[in-house]
């Protein structure tokens, strides 16, 4: 076995924290080429690109919670308490690789006592998430009452981009007891121009595939502009960065302490660590 030296630096943020390589006209090729590539396991690039805020309504009993601690948790909750207000989740999720967004999950008391504390929460939602419960019919007809009273207090740039989806939940339950057929959902969820989808917090069918979908069309609507960061709004928000960290072999290094004043005033944090090859 050989040993050699390598050296761990760190570039502390600028310019949107990341290093502009572009800028290093004084390095020759091969050490940008190993800038790009060889970064140190993933703890480079944004933690997450961007915050999309959604609350999840519906009738008291018809499983949000349930669904909301599957989605972050992995694991079913048969039994949960009821909502008290409003309570928070979150969860990562990677749109595709390397483009991560953080979802913030506000999970509302569907009972008529605690409305008005649900109303509050509305306009600083960018996604709407409608939930029923397939065998109960009453909690179905229930759904446009709730998706008017979402669609009359979302906020944001233009409150009429904001994303809205109905899920018919415990699809796991016997055909026997179901009491909304997946045509009504699927036809209630076409007419009022939403996303529909079936799922369960017992065997996981769907949970994560339904704010997942929820997510891909808010981030769709942030590049075509009608959606945006705004201030004031908690909707989108933009993501944070972190600092990058790039391992380069010794003669690397030295190429590029000669060429230190050439990176646009980026300071150079030296850990040197051996490493067994």
């Amino acid at each position: 076995m050989s040993r050699h030296q390598t050296t761990v630096f760190t570039f502390f943020p600028f310019q949107n924290n990341c290093l502009n390589v572009s800028t290093v006209s004084g390095i020759r090729a091969s050490l940008i080429s190993k800038m790009e590539t060889n970064f140190i396991g993933d703890d480079y690039g944004p933690l997450f690109n961007y915050l999309f805020r959604f609350i999840v309504i519906g009738d008291s009993t018809v499983g949000k919670s349930s669904l909301l601690k599957y989605f972050t948790e992995g694991k079913s909750a048969e039994i949960t308490d009821p909502t008290v207000g409003v309570d928070f989740y979150a969860r990562m999720v990677e749109l595709k690789p390397g483009y991560r967004v953080k979802l913030q999950l506000w999970d509302t008391a569907g009972q008529e006592k605690f409305r008005s504390i649900t109303r509050s929460y509305y306009r600083n939602s960018v996604g709407v998430m409608v939930i029923y419960d397939i065998t109960n019919r009453a909690s179905f007809e229930h759904a446009a009452s709730w998706l008017k009273e979402a669609q009359d207090n979302v906020g944001g740039p233009d409150p009429s981009k904001c994303v809205f989806t109905l899920v018919g939940h415990k699809s796991d339950c016997p055909e026997e007891q179901r009491r909304v057929n997946y045509e009504e959902g699927e036809y209630f969820a076409k007419y009022h121009k939403m996303k529909f989808i079936e799922t369960s917090a017992i065997t996981g069918d769907n949970v994560f595939d339904a704010f997942t979908m929820m997510a891909q069309e808010v981030h769709a609507r942030v590049n075509e502009g009608h959606l945006r960061p705004t201030e004031g709004w908690e909707g989108v928000k933009s993501g944070i960065m972190r600092t990058q960290s790039i391992c380069l072999s010794e003669q690397d290094f030295q190429n590029l302490v000669k060429n230190h004043n050439q990176l646009g005033g980026a300071v150079p944090v030296v850990n040197k660590k051996k490493k067994r090859v």
